[in-house]
């Protein structure tokens, strides 16, 4: 997507990196269906408009999914397929979240998880058979939006077969080493979906109703041995909103994992860890971890319900380094109660918490949060682009919170997207 000028400072949103991280979502749900499904990542590919329908018009059916950046061609290449007769449909977090936005822009929408919805969708398409009965599906009949129930989470994830990795040509996308990891080439692996917290800048709460289900130790420690025979991996992102819960399982993953001697890195709360897990991580191969801490105020942790404060970040944040785990923290600027007085003491405290590496996140809304509502009922949304606001803060213009960000902090731009945090999810 092409975004405004006025997006031009803000990180997170346009990538300056060349390579991206294997999409391991829409891989899932490629790997556990019983159809041929052709995959086009074209993050990696750049096809235009023209490019990408000459492409796809020969097919009958066609998904989309990816990040909110990536709707606008999305939504183009839709109605000119539609246009021949290719159904279209469109799935992942921005498509649950907004579902009632997009219906009519696509054919069918997937809500929540994959998998199994768009195996059934398929088959009904192939059959010729009504979508009524298919469960976590949006779409229109006769002119009225139709909402089928939702669908159940999937409670056993260890019933889904690996992300079809196979398909791709690894050698395009990230899996270099660096400040965290010496061994490459790495890879990403999920032990966990979903969020149990409720943080008001965050939309996976929409999207996971703060439910949490984690893989058994052994299947995430098999699939990395998986990994290890078949890609060469040497180290492994578990990239994914929690890692370290529960404890139990964290210690019964470091007793299995050790044996392997791989790398790997982790995301987490600073509550969620103590010294002894640590210890333990550090000894089976961890290397490093990031936390989302997004502030050394007390005040906005609150504010924002992060549900830690700053002292245990620091108290974490020791422990880490007491034990030798690379130690990186993300914080966030720009919320609505802050003046510039808040924003810079943000920037000072940061460094002195002891952390090895540092990010920080201008405030993006992404649709949708509780956040991003309040922009919009406050009349804080000053830019908006295909639903993405830069806001103000109540004392602030917009522009003078990219601009002091990117004063204090300049590499912003180049920050890896990965790390982004940003208000709701796409």
């Amino acid at each position: 997507m092409e975004f405004p000028g006025f997006f031009d400072k803000v990180g997170g949103i346009i990538s300056r990196r060349r390579a991206f991280l294997v999409p391991i979502g829409i891989l899932y749900v490629i790997s556990n269906s019983s159809k041929k499904i052709d995959f086009i990542d074209n993050r990696i590919t750049r096809y235009s408009d023209e490019e990408l329908h000459n492409k796809l018009n020969d097919f009958d059916v066609v998904g989309f999914g990816g990040e909110v950046t990536g709707i606008k061609q999305a939504k183009i290449l839709a109605k000119l397929l539609r246009e021949s007769g290719v159904i279209t449909i469109y799935g992942g977090p921005n498509a649950t979240i907004n579902c009632n936005q997009y219906v009519n822009d696509f054919d069918i929408i997937v809500r929540g998880e994959g998998e199994i919805t768009l195996e059934e969708v398929l088959s009904s398409l192939e059959n010729e058979e009504p979508l009524d009965n298919i469960l976590g599906i949006s779409y229109k009949r006769d002119g009225k939006i139709v909402h089928n129930p939702v669908r159940p989470y999937i409670q056993d994830l260890d019933i889904l077969k690996y992300p079809a990795r196979e398909i791709l040509d690894l050698g395009r996308y990230s899996r270099l080493k660096s400040t965290y990891l010496h061994m490459s080439p790495m890879d990403t692996v999920l032990s966990s979906r979903g969020c149990p917290f409720n943080c008001t800048f965050c939309s996976s709460k929409l999207i996971w109703k703060r439910t949490y289900c984690k893989r058994l130790a052994e299947t995430v420690v098999k699939e990395i041995k998986y990994l290890m025979d078949n890609f060469g991996t040497k180290s492994i992102y578990f990239r994914e909103d929690l890692f370290t819960v529960p404890r139990e399982w964290i210690l019964k993953f470091c007793e299995l994992v050790k044996p392997l001697g791989i790398e790997w890195i982790c995301e987490s709360r600073v509550d969620t860890v103590d010294k002894e897990m640590l210890m333990a991580m550090k000894d089976a191969g961890c290397t490093g971890m990031w936390f989302g801490i997004e502030s050394c105020s007390n005040t906005t942790l609150k504010l924002i319900n992060k549900q830690i404060t700053i002292e245990q970040a620091k108290e974490t944040i020791k422990h880490c380094n007491e034990v030798g785990i690379i130690c990186g923290g993300t914080f966030i600027f720009g919320f609505p109660h802050e003046t510039s007085k808040d924003i810079l003491f943000n920037f000072e405290e940061a460094q002195n918490l002891g952390l090895n590496r540092i990010g920080f996140n201008r405030l993006i809304g992404f649709p949708r949060s509780e956040l991003y509502e309040l922009f919009i009922r406050e009349g804080l949304n000053r830019y908006e682009h295909e639903g993405i606001i830069i806001p103000d803060t109540r004392y602030m213009h917009a522009d003078e919170v990219t601009e002091l960000g990117y004063s204090k902090f300049p590499d912003i731009m180049e920050y890896n997207e990965s790390h982004a945090k940003v208000i709701g999810g796409s």
